[in-house]
This record gives structure tokens, C-alpha cells and sequence, in this order.
């Protein structure tokens, strides 16, 4: 969905996988889900902050929590977007984060 609006996607097979990439070369924003293989998404966006990235991280989920949601924003997400969700408003949210792209 995002390739089809014109926007360049990274995608990985693990955590891991997803963190080295990340930090060799840091991405415009990043977007990730709770559930994944090697360690969860709070894990993720943690270790990515301690390592000094900036970019902004939004979490997708299916765990329609707002507990869950305080402890994405204490990790170092910028913003939750629970599943199901519209494309409209992920589309928006990367948008909104990249003003020189549109």
C-alpha cells in the first residue's frame, strides 16, 4: 500500500534483521508491529531509541490496550495505530512526518 503511494519500503524478516538495517542506515520513519519473530515491537523501538535514532516509529497492533499503548509511548513510539486500521489514516500519519515528499 505504501510502495503504490510513491514511497520507498524496507521490509525484514525479524527484529534483528530490521535493527542493523536501521542503524546502518537510518530510515525516514519506521513502522512496526508488536509481534515480531526475535523480539516484540516495545523491545524493537527501545533498542532502536538507546541507539540514538530520531526518526519517528509508529507501532501497529492488534492489542487494543491503552495500557499497552502508554508503555509503546514510554519505549520510544511516537504513536500507536491499532488493527484493523484504514490505509487513509496510516497514509496520513507518514505524510504527515514527511512533508517533502509530497
Amino acid at each position: 500500500m505504501l510502495t503504490s503511494e510513491g514511497f520507498a519500503v524496507c521490509s525484514f524478516v525479524d527484529a534483528e534483521t530490521a535493527l542493523a538495517a536501521c542503524l546502518h542506515e537510518p530510515p525516514a520513519v519506521v513502522l512496526l508491529d508488536q509481534m515480531l519473530p526475535g523480539m516484540t515491537g516495545l523491545e524493537l523501538v527501545a533498542r532502536l531509541r538507546a541507539h540514538g535514532l530520531a526518526c519517528p516509529v509508529l507501532m501497529i497492533t492488534a492489542l487494543q490496550d491503552p495500557a499497552f499503548e502508554q508503555c509503546a509511548v514510554e519505549a520510544g513510539a511516537d504513536a500507536v495505530l491499532g488493527k484493523p486500521f484504514e490505509v487513509d489514516r496510516l497514509l496520513a500519519w507518514v505524510s504527515q512526518r514527511l512533508p517533502q515528499m509530497l
